[in-house]
């Protein structure tokens, strides 16, 4: 009996777990198409100013002789001198990484981007509470008081998406609608469906 309740108590855990795993997996899903959107094929990047704060944000500015370490998330790649964040699931690869080559458009030039830490800079920032401004004070709080002109310090480039991946994306994007565009059922059908079964959801 005790073992039959310890396995019914381990497998609603697992399962807990599971929906939490999906969940989370349509989220970030979600978050990567809303990023993917907002640059468009026009190239847009975020304000400079927004880019710093999201700099300080996920690497501190320690470097630039502040005392704000990197944030938690913040891992190295595999390949040197890259950096991805490792809270969003987003994983090392090129396309994630925060800072890229001069001729490249990096994760931080998204003009729509989520941080898993709602964090001072991103589309998600949600503004710190009361009690993050006791010491030890949170690191949302910290941000949020750095000074302005010491934000503006911050050294940032906003980088170019080459033309050939443009092109491409655009080439993906038009393929999806003209298959959109077959998939649709003809007007009078349509019609003639909603009058035997009423409106059907888009």
């Amino acid at each position: 009996m005790i073992y039959l309740l310890i396995m019914s108590q381990i497998q609603t855990l697992v399962y807990k777990e599971n929906k939490l795993n999906i969940k989370n997996g349509f989220g970030m899903a979600k978050s990567f198409l809303t990023a993917m959107a907002s640059r468009g094929f026009s190239n847009n990047k975020t304000d400079p100013y927004v880019k710093k704060l999201r700099v300080v944000s996920c690497f501190g500015n320690v470097h630039a002789g502040g005392i704000l370490p990197p944030c938690e998330h913040l891992s190295e790649s595999q390949t040197k001198g890259k950096y991805f964040c490792g809270g969003c699931g987003c994983g090392d690869r090129k396309a994630t990484w925060l800072i890229a080559e001069s001729d490249e458009y990096s994760k931080l030039d998204y003009p729509k981007l989520e941080c898993p830490l709602n964090m001072p800079g991103f589309s998600n920032y949600k503004e710190s509470r009361p009690e993050e401004g006791i010491s030890p004070v949170s690191r949302r709080y910290f941000i949020e008081n750095i000074n302005q002109e010491e934000i503006e310090k911050t050294n940032v480039t906003t980088y170019e998406v080459p033309a050939e991946i443009l092109k491409i994306e655009e080439a993906a994007l038009l393929h999806q609608e003209k298959e959109k565009e077959k998939n649709k059922i003809p007007k009078e059908l349509k019609e003639k469906i909603e009058k035997v079964f009423g409106k059907q959801p888009e």
